[in-house]
């Protein structure tokens, strides 16, 4: 569970699974060495083992804010990257009247089978829509660098040649905070931990106290797994369920067909 690639293999209802059964093994092996401990261990008090308790479950908060914080900041950055690239592709489209033909002609037909490729509509077909995306970006670079320098420096091309630019940017960037941009490794392992250590020494404070296992300690292990979830979802930006709605960008496509010339 701990391996990256292993947690991102596991569809996220199974990792829910594996997520509440480890943190509630971690629980029970925690009651059980406190039970143990109190068996032969009379004069621990429970006092000093609660101030342990508050501490790391304290830190366990701290930890899962710090990364759930992260998890919806990257969900806000690729909601904006991609409503920044449909407004720029939009923006370049209509500017694409300002280049002289056929120019003109051939920037707006690349630019529809643009449109095409940027939602895709599975996961395996993401890295084959970055490769033709950036194909698509050294036709339309092509097709511009085809107008002579005087053309070149009108300033209907220099404004269509400044949309152009921000949609390539704005590739970069979808592709950064989608694809590239996830949580860390380490930070899963410490999180993971972290939890699992947290429960384990709760189990181990009840048993300590003797008291019997309460049903109410699998609602905390329940509720810890629903957060470490919500965490995993929010970091799959294209196989789990939060994910941007991609229609408005096969809308616009729709419409950029229906607009082109017969």
């Amino acid at each position: 569970m701990f391996h990256a690639s292993f947690l991102e293999s596991l569809p996220l209802p199974a990792f829910f699974v594996v997520a509440t059964i480890c943190l509630a093994l971690a629980l029970e092996i925690g009651f059980k060495i406190g039970a143990w401990r109190r068996r032969r261990v009379a004069s621990e008090k429970e006092s000093p083992v609660g101030a342990v308790v508050a501490a790391t479950l304290g830190l366990v908060g701290f930890i899962l804010g710090m990364t759930f914080s992260f998890a919806i900041a990257q969900f806000g950055a690729r909601q904006d990257a991609f409503l920044g690239e449909l407004n720029a592709i939009s923006t370049t489209y209509l500017r694409a009247d300002f280049l002289p033909q056929p120019q003109r002609d051939q920037s707006k037909e690349a630019l529809r089978d643009y449109v095409d490729v940027r939602a895709p509509a599975a996961q395996q077909q993401i890295a084959n829509a970055i490769t033709m995306s950036e194909e698509l970006h050294t036709r339309l670079w092509a097709i511009l660098t085809s107008l002579t320098p005087t053309q070149l420096n009108a300033m209907s091309v220099t404004l269509y040649t400044q949309s152009l630019n921000e949609v390539i940017d704005l590739h970069e960037q979808r592709v950064m905070t989608g694809v590239r941009l996830r949580i860390p490794q380490t930070l899963w392992i410490v999180l993971i931990s972290i939890s699992a250590l947290g429960m384990g020494e709760i189990g181990y404070q009840t048993a300590l106290a003797g008291s019997a296992r309460s049903p109410v300690s699998i609602g905390l292990v329940i509720a810890f797994a629903l957060l470490l979830y919500l965490i995993a979802d929010l970091d799959r930006p294209h196989s789990g369920t939060l994910r941007i709605n991609q229609s408005a960008m096969r809308e616009l496509g729709l419409k950029l067909r229906l607009a082109a010339p017969s």
